[in-house]
């Protein structure tokens, strides 16, 4: 049985902390009241969620956040988005400047929130195959970047303003 959104909302919302680590914790303990098959269902949905915004135009935003495109680095840029909850993950799909309200500056770090499911699916059940358990779809690739580094600054100004580029190095000249 698949867990309803409103669900899932309200224990991303419940666990939602500043400190990143904090956060994760608070989540992994709220799953760790839980029956094993919503832990299963709750990471069903958290990767559900991360494959819907996973849009060019987030994938810009998350290279002004994080200054680098990888493949890697945009994946914790969606599990920081769908962690921080209902609120800023739509505001974030719906217009990815308005993560400047959510953010500090600093490159976003998931801090492995999204294995937190995956930590409380072991300590529950003592078992290693939480990712076996799961019904997934092939991951889809990431987002194109479509814009370069320059246009999303045009495009997203308040992220732009809250991450400047780097100052070139003085070797660089």
């Amino acid at each position: 049985m698949q867990m309803k959104w409103d669900t899932f909302w309200e224990l991303i919302g419940s666990a939602v902390r500043a400190d990143p680590i904090e956060h994760g914790a608070a989540l992994e303990a709220a799953l760790r009241e839980r029956k094993w098959f919503e832990v299963v269902s709750f990471q069903a949905r958290f990767e559900e969620a991360a494959r819907a915004a996973n849009t060019p135009d987030l994938r810009a935003a998350a290279l002004l956040v994080n200054g680098t495109d990888s493949a890697a680095a945009f994946r914790d840029f969606l599990a920081w988005l769908v962690a921080r909850g209902k609120p800023t993950y739509l505001r974030g799909i719906e217009n990815p400047d308005s993560l400047a309200d959510a953010l500090t500056g600093d490159p976003v770090d998931a801090f492995d929130i999204d294995r937190a499911a995956l930590r409380a699916y072991e300590a529950l059940t003592g078992l290693s195959d939480f990712y076996a358990r799961l019904d997934r779809p092939p991951e889809p690739p990431a987002a194109e970047l479509q814009l370069s580094e320059a246009d999303a600054r045009d495009r997203f100004p308040r992220l732009a303003a809250l991450y400047p580029p780097p100052a070139p190095d003085e070797g660089d000249e």
